[in-house]
């Protein structure tokens, strides 16, 4: 989470217990085809409606 805070624009976010990785990773090569299929290098997901993070 520390490395994607790093990333101007994107908010880490925690998905559950480690077990849960393997949809997330589903989830990329899902986007891989996409992105292959459609001939674009930037589809993503997006999650909305989640809380704003309190400052630092």
């Amino acid at each position: 989470m520390k490395l994607a805070e790093k990333i101007p624009g994107v908010r880490a976010i925690n998905g559950g217990p480690l077990e849960m990785a393997r949809l997330a990773e589903q989830l990329a090569a899902l986007l891989i085809a996409i992105n292959v299929r459609y001939e674009v290098h930037a589809a993503g997901l997006r999650f909305t409606g989640l809380p704003v993070p309190p400052a630092e």
